[in-house]
């Protein structure tokens, strides 16, 4: 399974695995800013500090930890997935229209899944992080 790192799983992988071409060095570190502190709270709130998180297995990680995250992220509404707030968020840190219509697109797929598969619960948003693993991988790179 995938090791994950602090910003790697939570930065919504829309946003922070973006390749060069998708999220440039400056957009990046401003969704850094944005978003270390979110998942810091998040894993404080959990009772795991940075070093442990790391060493963790995506499969392993609480997925309230994670609802924590997209909630704070504000992209939910009523325990579902708000994917015109996940849009905003992708706007405000892609500045590449190209690569952003490419994510919006996998936004709306894993959106529409998270909020039909899930249960209204923590794993609603664990969908919609696995779905933007998976569907994203050619423009994240990896």
């Amino acid at each position: 399974m995938l090791k994950i790192h602090v910003l790697l799983c939570f930065g919504m992988a829309i946003l922070y695995f973006g390749s060069a071409k998708a999220v440039t060095p400056e957009e990046s570190k401003a969704f850094e800013a944005f978003a270390k502190p979110v998942i810091e709270q998040c894993q404080k709130d959990f009772g795991m500090d940075k070093e442990s998180f790391a060493q963790k297995n995506l499969d392993e990680i609480d997925e309230c930890l994670i609802a924590c995250v997209v909630e704070k992220f504000g992209i939910t509404n009523d325990e579902k997935i708000d994917g015109d707030a996940l849009k905003a968020l992708v706007t405000k840190f892609v500045g590449n229209e190209e690569e952003r219509n490419k994510i919006n697109k996998i936004v709306e797929e894993c959106t529409e899944d998270a909020n039909k598969s899930g249960d209204g619960t923590c794993n609603t948003s664990t969908i919609l992080f696995l779905c933007l693993l998976k569907n994203g991988k050619d423009l994240w790179g990896f």
